[in-house]
């Protein structure tokens, strides 16, 4: 794709360039017939060379805007014509989606602050195109949940949505869904700040179409775990220090460590897959961000596929036969 558009800003290029050598002859060939009037032969002159310059400014204008930021192309690489659904008996009882914060691709893999994410993407799946959408965080967030960010530029507060969303779909389907908010002071809790807690990480109380009781403190997932009332769709959102916003590298990855292991044993009993991600790298590589799928039915590797958030949710919604939520195909290289 990205040789798609050089070629075509290329084409554009020439075409600029012949237009301004026509014009050159042109010019020329008027100065020779007037070569008698020094005062008009010397303003063309003038005139052909200021527009001679114009059209190599419009040219370069063209030819680089013509050409996208990288992380737009993958966007429409991985949001292109929709690609068959995940088949019945490679889907998944359990899906958990953790979101970290605000680190490119390059910050994470091969960091020596980051041991543990380095050995989960050495074990299990690494997608070594995976972007995010756009900056800042909040649309993001809302690409991962319901397929489109609603126009959403900033990370306002509070925001509420009438479209349709995963919490809606899964209600559709008699799927259970939950989120679970370190620091989230109280089920259903619409505050936009509570200790490290903000709301603009957390998707699920933004929509009409998602129960406000789905959103629960985080440390309700463990007694959810022991007893067979995990959800079929769990998003788990550390809060402001441990996601990596506020904090370190490694105060997130040690976070990880202590956190993912409950919940990858539960995986690997109930068939059960967990999605680690990002919202957005920090502003400084393209949006290029890390993501790592982790389960029993999952291969284990490198992936070259280019993904995105919208590549996420859409597998998301397939892995469990729910009605799609966006147009993009679903990530094709991660089952067995």
């Amino acid at each position: 794709m990205a040789l798609s558009y050089r070629r075509e800003a290329s084409l554009s290029m020439d075409r600029c360039l012949r237009n301004i050598s026509l014009r050159s002859t042109l010019g020329t060939a008027c100065t020779s017939t007037w070569r008698g009037i020094s005062l008009i032969s010397m303003a063309l002159r003038l005139l052909v060379v200021l527009d001679v310059g114009l059209s190599l400014s419009a040219c370069a204008r063209a030819h680089t805007e013509d050409v996208p930021p990288v992380s737009t192309m993958i966007g429409r690489a991985a949001s292109a014509v929709r690609q068959a659904a995940i088949p019945p008996q490679k889907r998944a009882e359990h899906v958990t989606i953790v979101i970290m914060e605000n680190h490119s691709f390059e910050n994470i893999i091969g960091n020596p602050q980051a041991p543990y994410i380095n050995k989960l993407g050495k074990e299990s799946m690494l997608f070594r195109n995976s972007y995010a959408v756009t900056h800042p965080s909040e649309p993001n967030y809302l690409a991962l949940y319901s397929g489109s960010t609603h126009g959403l530029t900033s990370d306002a507060c509070p925001v509420t949505f009438n479209s349709p969303s995963l919490g809606g779909r899964a209600a559709a389907a008699h799927k259970s869904i939950k989120g679970y908010m370190e620091d989230l002071p109280a089920v259903g809790a619409s505050v936009c700040e509570a200790g490290e807690y903000v709301r603009k990480h957390n998707p699920l109380i933004d929509f009409a179409d998602t129960q406000a009781s789905s959103s629960v403190p985080y440390s309700r997932i463990a007694a959810d775990l022991a007893s067979n009332r995990y959800p079929a769709i769990a998003f788990v959102v550390p809060n402001m220090v441990h996601d990596m916003h506020d904090g370190t590298i490694a105060m997130g990855d040690a976070w990880l460590a202590r956190n993912l292991p409950p919940i990858l044993s539960f995986d690997a009993a109930h068939k059960g897959m967990l999605i680690l991600t990002w919202d957005e790298d920090h502003h400084d590589a393209d949006n290029h961000i890390v993501t790592i799928a982790v389960g029993p039915m999952v291969r284990t590797g490198h992936s070259y596929q280019p993904i995105n958030h919208y590549s996420v949710v859409t597998t998301v919604t397939d892995l469990f036969g729910l009605q799609a939520l966006d147009d993009a195909s679903p990530i094709t290289e991660l089952t067995r």
